[in-house]
């Protein structure tokens, strides 16, 4: 990674942390009227609001309109659930698909390669080829990027998501908040399976795994604080400057 590059993801960063300063003090402790600066807890609370949407029974689109149905919490929940866990799905596609398309741009020969992290087996999107730096960034990379479009298409398109009957839409955003919380905890702490992204980026562009950890998780606290302060102006911007800054090393 050259200097200036380096310095680029230095002053981004820094600014977000300016930026994001005033509004973390406007969060204020329920019941004592403190307030103190908790951002990692709205993306706790988002995961876990989503989980409990799943088990609602409220109403949603997708729920037969017969009488029966209507008639049927369990059912209703259920249907809930089913929609949190098909936003999952689309997110995770989503993610995976950023990479399939990379590698088809690039003209990569790509296979499925079992990985295990924690001891849970997975999946990664591999390719057999030999790539430049830079190409081995954006196929590293473009995962996250697609999860990090997908989610600001999310939230500007409907800011108050949260006040919606909308499962499918806060289980692709949990997805995103938990995936970036995941791979930015991974990258700057240096642990998972060797195929992780965070390292992957970080060797493609020869800097330092927690730099790519601490850009990686920026984006989704900050969309997880979204989620919850849909009216916070500063928060849109900052999360939207921290999805670009993962941008900068292809500025050589």
């Amino acid at each position: 990674m050259t200097g200036y590059q380096a310095r680029c993801i230095a002053v981004v960063l820094t600014g977000c942390t300016t930026l994001s300063a005033p509004g973390y003090a406007q969060i204020s402790t329920r019941g004592t009227g403190v307030s103190e600066p908790e951002p990692v807890s709205q993306t706790v609370r988002l995961v876990v609001e989503v989980m409990r949407e799943a088990g609602k029974s409220a109403g949603h689109p997708w729920l037969a309109r017969g009488a029966g149905g209507q008639g049927n919490p369990s059912g209703r929940g259920l249907c809930s659930a089913c929609g949190v866990l098909a936003g999952a799905g689309l997110g995770l596609a989503a993610h995976e698909g950023g990479h399939l398309v990379a590698n088809w741009m690039l003209g990569t020969d790509v296979y499925v390669k079992k990985v295990e992290g924690g001891g849970v087996p997975f999946f990664a999107i591999a390719h057999r080829d030999e790539l430049s730096r830079r190409r081995e960034f954006i196929v590293s990379s473009a995962g996250l990027w697609a999860q990090a479009a997908t989610a600001e298409w999310l939230l500007t398109r409907t800011p108050r998501l949260r006040s919606k009957r909308a499962a499918l839409s806060k289980g692709l955003l949990a997805f995103h908040v938990a995936t970036s919380v995941l791979y930015g905890a991974a990258g700057l702490g240096a642990f998972g399976p060797p195929e992780r992204d965070t390292r992957g980026m970080a060797v493609a562009m020869g800097g330092s795994e927690r730099l790519v950890g601490a850009v990686v998780l920026t984006p989704g606290i900050l969309d997880a604080y979204r989620y919850f302060y849909p009216s916070a102006t500063w928060a849109r911007w900052v999360s939207r400057l921290s999805k670009m800054a993962m941008l900068i090393p292809l500025l050589r």
